[in-house]
């Protein structure tokens, strides 16, 4: 789905962190269940992982955090058994590897650990450490989900929003998603706001989505403070309220979500009226979001630059914007690359398209590497 700045961010968010919250589960014993006869030993090598892996009292150590977890992993402690997976997956202290960290995370699931199940699901799922199986995905993560997991619950709404291992089934994605938001997680709520913006598994109702995402926003999720600063600019299921809507979209775009940024910038634009200073501020909203690949953005800064809006006009710096935007295929941006051609001379050519090489240098992450022949 391509967004403008005029649409609303109601892409699905499907992606799922398999690293979740690595803190002690408040419903489950001091210690998770130790296969062993020797618990203390397993328990205070446990204790001695988590003091370096938190840096309580000591140095922060991963590599330390994780000799200790091994120790105890090795006497069967599932708790040890789920930090060592994590220290796998995240590559700390140790070397990333997902089929060692799928290993640990297997032996703490079996063993019960709800953290793990929903890992070991989650790992199916997304085919991360093993080959990629629906079927038991939804296993795993019906087991943790049944334990009121969140994180679990959020996933399996996921896999019956998508249809993955069972029928396509909205209202039962609705159903787990709610209660997991109940247990005020973020992503829940967020994804809540979208079926109820969309009428997926529940009556469209446009309040109710602005209740949750404002639930997630509040929680600094930039997905829900976009849409609840869209919501605010449009004046869909709120009372409209640019200021509001304004102080939203700058939540988001500081936390570079780029379509916050661009929309921002579209709103410090279009209420500049001449004014050079917003202009500025505009730009570099604009600036932020081009960096991240929005030709809009890249549009927007060439429509500027010759237009002389918030500085003198320069042909060279709008040329350089608009062959940017062309080389992510916007026809408009070539045909702009163009018609400025003919205005200038050769040797400003020349500076512009030297100008965005340098500018695509300096952004590696940028999806165009060299400009196309209309730059």
């Amino acid at each position: 789905m391509i967004l403008t700045t005029r649409s609303l961010f109601f892409q699905k968010n499907i992606w799922l962190p398999l690293l979740v919250a690595l803190t002690p589960v408040t419903s489950f014993p001091l210690y998770a269940a130790v296969k062993t006869t020797d618990v203390k030993k397993a328990n205070d090598n446990f204790e001695s992982g988590l003091r370096y892996y938190h840096g309580h009292n000591v140095a922060q150590s991963y590599s330390q955090a994780r000799e200790y977890f091994q120790k105890a992993a090795d006497l069967g402690h599932a708790e040890a058994q789920f930090y060592l997976g994590a220290l796998y997956e995240r590559g700390k202290g140790v070397a990333r590897n997902y089929k060692t960290a799928f290993s640990w995370y297997q032996k703490a699931a079996d063993q019960g650990f709800v953290k793990a199940e929903n890992n070991v699901g989650s790992m199916y799922q997304y085919g991360v450490g093993v080959p990629q199986n629906f079927q038991a995905a939804l296993t795993w993560l019906q087991r943790a989900a049944g334990q009121g997991d969140k994180v679990a619950q959020t996933n399996l709404g996921d896999m019956y929003y998508q249809g993955l291992g069972t029928p396509q089934e909205y209202k039962t994605a609705a159903i787990w998603y709610q209660k997991a938001a109940a247990q005020g997680y973020a992503l829940a709520e967020y994804n809540l706001g979208v079926m109820y913006s969309q009428g997926q598994g529940v009556t469209q109702d446009m309040a109710t989505a602005a209740t949750w995402y404002q639930k997630a926003a509040d929680q600094k999720f930039p997905a829900a403070e976009y849409n609840i600063a869209y919501l605010y600019e449009k004046g869909q299921g709120v009372v409209q309220d640019q200021k509001v809507a304004l102080a939203w979209y700058q939540k988001a775009a500081d936390q570079g979500f780029v379509k916050a940024q661009l929309n921002l910038a579209s709103l410090l634009y279009h209420q500049a009226k001449g004014k050079a200073q917003n202009y500025k501020e505009a730009a570099l909203w604009y600036q932020k979001a081009a960096a991240q690949g929005d030709v809009v953005a890249l549009f927007m800064l060439g429509k500027m630059a010759h237009l002389g809006e918030g500085a003198a006009r320069n042909d060279v710096d709008a040329y350089m914007w608009f062959s940017l935007a062309a080389g992510l295929g916007l026809k408009n941006a070539e045909n702009n690359c163009q018609v400025l051609s003919k205005m200038m001379t050769p040797a400003q050519i020349a500076e512009a398209k030297k100008e965005a090489q340098s500018w695509l240098d300096k952004h590696p992450s940028f999806p165009v590497k060299k400009l196309n022949s209309a730059g």
